[in-house]
């Protein structure tokens, strides 16, 4: 896994930490006081955010190309019951985090998961012209799809009705499928260690 991303998520769990001591602090101490674990939405929240809001330094990427070509490419997924956020950066990193908790981490060490993340870039790279920028990293609603291409330049985005998404000739299709081989290969690899 990234040193970088690790060292992010770290940060992102002090902090929730700090915050949440400070708020215990200004109320009574029971006996039974303990440290609560941070709910699977703020976990969530703040490794879509790293994301997001990263850049290629923090993560330690080299440099692209161009400036706007693709370092990293996350998709949001509305789906019933929340967000499913997937994500692939140029060193072969991609995760799946889940709203509700739980997902997957890194990867860059498994080969076909690398290789799915590389392909998702070089697939991002091929859409970033037909993309819009973005600062709005509004969660989706069920049902809809979100694209985020991630450059030095800015974030690019687009968004799609999953039902849309999944007819064949749609323009976003193929950069769908590339993001959703990620998700293929993670679960291949839990089926290959059951």
């Amino acid at each position: 896994m990234n040193t970088g991303l690790i060292i992010a998520v770290a940060i992102v769990v002090v902090i929730y930490l700090v915050v949440r001591s400070r708020k215990s602090h200004s109320k009574p101490v029971t006996e039974a006081a303990t440290v609560s674990k941070p709910s699977p939405e703020v976990v969530y929240q703040g490794l879509r955010n790293m994301v997001l809001h990263g850049t290629r330094e923090r993560f330690g990427l080299p440099p692209t190309k161009s400036p706007t070509e693709p370092w990293g490419v996350v998709m949001d997924w509305g789906v019933p019951n929340g967000t499913a956020t997937v994500m692939a950066l140029l060193d072969g990193s991609a995760s799946i985090y889940m709203s509700g908790g739980g997902g997957f981490l890194g990867g860059q060490k498994q080969e076909s998961v690398r290789t799915a993340a590389h392909l998702a870039l070089a697939t991002a790279a091929e859409f970033q012209s037909q993309l819009k920028t973005t600062t709005d990293y509004s969660l989706p609603a069920p049902g809809d799809v979100v694209f985020y291409l991630l450059t030095d330049s800015g974030t690019f985005t687009a968004t799609e009705k999953e039902e849309e998404l999944r007819k064949p000739g749609h323009p976003l299709l193929k950069l769908g499928n590339a993001m959703q081989n990620v998700i293929t290969q993670y679960r291949i690899l839990e089926d290959w260690k059951k």
